[in-house]
């Protein structure tokens, strides 16, 4: 049995086109799963495609701003190393240490030496570094908030996203890699 074409909606988009084009020709491969995918995927490219202009204002780059959000939503201890960055971003350990480096060298961040054992580094926001991440951070969220005003209510909003999150947390809990096995 065939699945029924997307909705019918009074405002066309390069999307919609698209999932009317492949629901008419090519009927097999559309579902209401795959037109999910392609709506997150569509709307992750313009969010990132914004997100990077504002980065590139603040002259961060994804991995740094990456870097920052992640001290800045860890507790202020000191005790903050590499690894738990690696762990808690999307960065690899190679990538970091560049990154890193970089963000050391705007004063962005203190790389301290763990007073245990002496050879471990402690990484904690500078205070230009919090500066900068929380206004970069409240314009990136400013856009995504832009991105769904006026299209839905909050309580729609709120469960869209708590659906979104159950979905997240059931798939990384299968395949936490970055690949997912088919």
């Amino acid at each position: 049995m065939p699945n029924p074409p997307p909705e019918e909606h009074p405002e066309p988009s390069p999307t919609r086109d698209r999932l009317a084009r492949m629901a008419k020709y090519w009927p097999e491969i559309v579902s209401p799963e795959s037109d999910i995918m392609l709506a997150l995927s569509r709307l992750n490219s313009v969010v990132r495609a914004g997100t990077d202009g504002i980065l590139k204002r603040h002259r961060l780059s994804p991995a740094a701003f990456d870097v920052l959000v992640t001290l800045r939503s860890l507790p202020d201890a000191g005790a903050i190393t590499p690894t738990d960055i690696c762990r808690a971003s999307k960065i690899s350990s190679g990538g970091l240490t560049k990154v890193l480096h970089r963000l050391k060298a705007r004063r962005l961040i203190r790389v301290g030496v763990s007073q245990r054992d002496g050879r471990q580094k402690n990484l904690t926001l500078s205070v230009q570094g919090r500066t900068l991440v929380e206004r970069a951070a409240t314009e990136v969220a400013a856009l995504e908030r832009n991105v769904f005003a006026g299209k839905m209510g909050r309580v729609r909003l709120h469960h869209l996203r708590d659906t979104l999150m159950d979905i997240l947390t059931d798939v990384e809990q299968v395949a936490p890699s970055p690949a997912l096995a088919v």
